[in-house]
């Protein structure tokens, strides 16, 4: 895939366990053309961090903290043996023992960091974290850390803690952490930044606007609609498990990921297949899942084009998304079908053009399905980008589609 232009934030995704790795693996984040970082902490298991060290991409940028604020607490909490973990799990940053809310404590804490670090020969970034309880505490404490040496600073202290839990996940003021921010960034608009726990698509235009390098995202994972009573009781392990990972995936790609890409998107619109997988799910299983023919195991392969959206013509259903759940079925499209769904389909494609601006489109369609689009066809042919329409026997159309998908990516 073809590198872009890096665009601050850069979002960086907290794990702690081989799961988490394991789903983005599965959602190619190594793949996308874009700074992505992935945040652990060093009270993890041995088997974690190496698998942590071994997660590999051009573009993944590694970070680890202390577990000072985890449910057990920072367990290598004497500096020298604290930083041999950041070593061993191969990070580019590093992050003190800071305080929560607390300045002085934090800089005490700041100040026995940065003589460590400054003894010995470490490949990481050390982070120094500024603490308090206002505006002015935080600026303090930013100042005192540049006083100490640290080059990069991140701002600690703006999460929510969860009531009778370990974990802070909210930001607790909105506008107080605007303040902080604002603060120190027009105090020192060329520093390094980085806010703890506080990415959030909704937050991504903020982070910008004050020019900060990045923040963690602890919720990201969290994202996906469990499987019903009923469903649990028929679906089996991986199914269970591709059920979760799908929806985390389709929010990953649609709410984060889409913010750093081109907002010139891209169109593929297919027919549906007679060939179809079995499954045991109460409510279908995804389109792109379900339909199993030539051109759907070639496109289960391209999926992480972050600005691609691929959407099908079924005979049952009209115009379906890739990601749409759906059901198993037996129709053929038939001209009476195709002139049947000819005006839902094209109040669907309309919605889904006032929605985005796409660049280019391809329809790959048999005959019978090109007639759904009579109408409509003509109507692109009155948009600003480059519509193309696939002819000629399967085995061609797939060959150039195919073609057509590797230059998105770049494999071209």
């Amino acid at each position: 895939m073809k590198k872009i232009e890096l665009k601050y934030p850069i979002p960086f995704f907290v794990v702690d366990r081989p799961k988490s790795l394991e789903l983005l693996r599965y959602c190619n984040i190594s793949k996308l053309p874009f700074k992505v970082g992935i945040m652990a902490h060093a009270n993890t298991s041995k088997n974690f961090r190496r698998l942590f060290r071994e997660f590999k991409g051009e573009n993944i940028i590694k970070m680890a903290d202390s577990a000072v604020f985890t449910k057990d607490g920072c367990i290598p909490n004497e500096y020298k043996e604290l930083f041999k973990f950041y070593e061993n799990m191969r990070v580019e940053y590093g992050i003190i023992i800071d305080a929560l809310k607390n300045k002085d404590a934090t800089i005490k804490s700041a100040k026995e960091a940065i003589e460590v670090y400054d003894s010995g020969e470490y490949n990481f970034n050390l982070v120094g974290v500024a603490q308090g309880n206002s505006v002015e505490e935080y600026l303090d404490c930013y100042i005192k850390l540049k006083d100490l040496g640290f080059k990069y600073i991140g701002i600690g202290g703006l999460l929510k803690k969860i009531e009778n839990s370990s974990r802070y996940v909210k930001v607790k003021d909105e506008k107080f952490l605007e303040e902080v921010v604002k603060k120190i960034r027009n105090e020192f608009p060329n520093d390094w930044l980085f806010l703890l726990g506080c990415f959030h698509p909704k937050r991504i235009n903020l982070l910008r606007k004050y020019e900060i390098f990045g923040a963690d995202y602890k919720g990201w994972i969290l994202n996906y609609k469990p499987p019903t009573k009923e469903e649990k009781k028929i679906m089996n392990k991986d199914e269970l498990r591709k059920y979760r990972f799908i929806q985390i995936k389709r929010y990953l790609y649609n709410k984060v990921f889409s913010n750093y890409i081109s907002q010139e998107r891209k169109l593929l619109l297919v027919s549906c297949s007679k060939k179809k997988k079995p499954y045991h799910t109460k409510n279908g299983i995804p389109a792109i899942e379900l339909y199993d023919g030539p051109q759907f195991k070639i496109l289960r392969k391209y999926l992480d084009i972050p600005n691609l959206d691929i959407y099908i013509i079924s005979a049952k259903y009209g115009l379906v998304g890739s990601l749409d759940y759906i059901e198993l079925y037996d129709m053929e499209m038939t001209a009476k079908r195709a002139e049947e769904l000819k005006n839902t389909i094209n109040k669907s494609l309309n919605f889904i053009f006032e929605q985005n601006q796409y660049s280019e489109v391809l329809i790959n369609l048999g005959k019978n399905y090109l007639r759904a689009l009579d109408g409509f066809t003509k109507k692109l042919n009155n948009q600003d980008c480059n519509i193309v329409i696939i002819s000629g026997r399967i085995g061609e159309r797939l060959h150039r589609m195919k073609k057509w998908l590797d230059s998105l990516r770049g494999d071209n």
